[in-house]
């Protein structure tokens, strides 16, 4: 069940109470205040409650055009909420308990999602789904799409290449350990990451690696690219920038910790969050490093040279060419934060999703 809390009760979900006039004050902190809010450059938009039953959890909550997807576990029920109001578009049941959803993914008017061993095809406007087909091998991650081929890591290291639209095998080659991320599209080529600490470009067209290489430890992290550099994070607490064109060093930075969170180009700023408390900003194309911040964040958004970021208790506006903190606002504890086309969505373990629209 939704509840979707129109504009006379925005402020009162805002607010922690529930109702308009004479509402009963509850004990529920607000995901954020509205001053706060404006602060870091949004406005409440809409304010909606999904009743997660006990023992579930919000697995992903993900933006796709004028849709957002929330897949809930272990029951694997998705909702759709509507960017533009939070309505809900549709709400049902799209596998059952035992199977593992990863991120979806939207092409026109068709929604996919990836299971272990299924691809799922819904429609975007209603979820029923069409049709799905049977993978050529077990994944963890959601593929890499390049036009009517999708590209799939294994949890075996079998990496292997389908038809979007009939699901039909394309080729198949193997890494030497289970692939740890989503494959990264590099042009026409396919980067692929093992917890070997293996890494390789797969030419697209025949399933062959145009060239590979190996860390010094396992590859957790999904890696980053710019126009000219792939950027790897290992638990050899090194991060890789590698030249695209042939997988040369460019240059290497190690860490004090095993890096296990994936690095993000923002603008023209290279981030990367450490366990144990510290995030670093980086020149990308030199590997000088700009700035440090004495906290982990997960980076979500950037825009005219600031970062909007994130840990559980914060929401924080950063400079990303000096790292200064620019605002910093208290949240109610979040479990997601995603950006939509209009501004950005938070979510709380227990289902509280509010809309911020950029102003």
């Amino acid at each position: 069940m939704i509840r979707v809390f129109p504009a006379c009760l925005l402020f009162a979900v805002l607010a922690g109470v529930s109702g308009c006039g004479g509402a009963r004050q509850t004990t529920v902190r607000p995901l954020i205040e509205p001053l706060q809010a404006h602060e870091l450059g949004y406005s409440p938009q809409w304010a909606v409650r999904l009743d997660v039953p006990m023992g579930g959890a919000i697995t992903h909550v993900t933006p796709l055009d004028d849709l957002i997807l929330v897949i809930e576990s272990p029951g694997n029920v998705v909702t759709a909420l509507r960017v533009s109001d939070g309505a809900e578009a549709w709400r049902r049941q799209v596998a059952d308990r035992t199977v593992v959803l990863h991120k979806p993914f939207r092409i026109s008017d068709k929604l996919y999602l990836t299971s272990q061993a299924h691809l799922l095809v819904l429609d975007a406007a209603t979820g029923q789904e069409i049709e799905r087909f049977v993978l050529d091998g077990f994944v963890n991650h959601p593929p890499a799409q390049f036009g009517n081929m999708l590209v799939y890591g294994g949890s075996t290291g079998l990496t292997f290449a389908q038809r979007l639209d009939n699901g039909s095998p394309i080729w198949r080659t193997k890494m030497n350990a289970r692939v740890a991320a989503a494959p990264l599209v590099v042009g026409t080529g396919a980067l692929i990451v093992d917890e070997a600490g293996g890494y390789s470009l797969i030419n697209t067209l025949d399933g062959r690696p145009l060239w590979t290489g190996k860390a010094f430890g396992p590859i957790s992290a999904a890696p980053d690219l710019s126009n000219t550099h792939i950027f790897i994070a290992s638990e050899d607490q090194s991060l890789y920038a590698l030249m695209r064109l042939n997988g040369a060093e460019s240059w290497k930075f190690v860490a004090s910790r095993r890096l296990t969170f994936a690095p993000a180009l923002f603008e023209d700023t290279l981030v990367l969050p450490v366990s144990g408390g510290e995030t670093i900003g980086f020149d990308p194309a030199s590997g000088n490093v700009l700035w440090r911040i004495n906290r982990t964040i997960d980076p979500v958004v950037a825009q005219r040279g600031r970062l909007l970021a994130h840990t559980t208790r914060e929401l924080l506006l950063i400079e990303l060419d000096s790292g200064a903190t620019v605002v910093s606002a208290p949240v109610a504890r979040l479990q997601h934060v995603a950006a939509t086309a209009a501004g950005v969505v938070l979510v709380s373990p227990e289902g509280r999703i509010l809309h911020l629209q950029r102003r």
